[in-house]
């Protein structure tokens, strides 16, 4: 069993709202190599259709974020966008999200990754609850994972990964080395 500091890790909540998806007032429109226009889904908003897990080549999309797209937009006492920045950088893999204004005030879903960039985090909700998000609905994201280190490995770096989540892990030690199991889908 990995020996780790998590007693010593905080937790903290952190708040965002589903985002409302973007496109680019520049270009909304783009031009395919055969001189064809179109307009394709990207980042932000809902994606009722596409999950972690899903097939992600070939998709009618560009950059889409599977599942729920969450962005703090409130700017801090120093004018800047603080609050996002700590959403994004304190939000961690495995995180519990919970959705605190709307319709599905309530219901809980998972931290799934981030978006760097556009600095999105991204949360999975079952599809029932994701049918009753709109964007501007707030979710608290009980942020858990910064600093966690492994006491018996101290060059190897672990980064935005809930404790909860790590523990899953099929991981091995083996004469001082960590193996730790991956899988491709078929």
């Amino acid at each position: 069993m990995l020996r780790t500091n998590e007693d010593k890790l905080v937790k903290i909540s952190v708040l965002g709202e589903v985002s409302h998806p973007i496109k680019s007032r520049a270009r909304p429109y783009l031009v395919s190599f055969k001189g064809e226009i179109y307009a394709l889904p990207g980042v932000g908003g809902i994606t009722y259709n596409k999950r972690v897990g899903d097939n992600c080549v070939d998709l009618m999309g560009d950059h889409v974020e599977p599942g729920v797209s969450v962005k703090n937009t409130q700017k801090d006492p120093y004018g800047k966008d603080g609050y996002n920045t700590a959403l994004n950088v304190l939000s961690c893999i495995g995180n519990e999200a919970i959705i605190v204004s709307g319709d599905a005030k309530g219901e809980k879903g998972v931290v799934v990754g981030k978006h760097g960039g556009i600095e999105h985090v991204i949360v999975d909700f079952k599809p029932e609850i994701m049918e009753r998000l709109l964007p501007g609905d707030k979710i608290l994201i009980k942020a858990f994972g910064q600093g966690l280190k492994l006491l018996d490995y101290p060059d190897i770096k672990v980064m935005n990964i809930d404790p909860n989540v790590l523990k899953k892990f099929p991981i091995k030690e083996e004469n001082g080395k960590l193996k730790i199991g991956v899988a491709k889908p078929k």
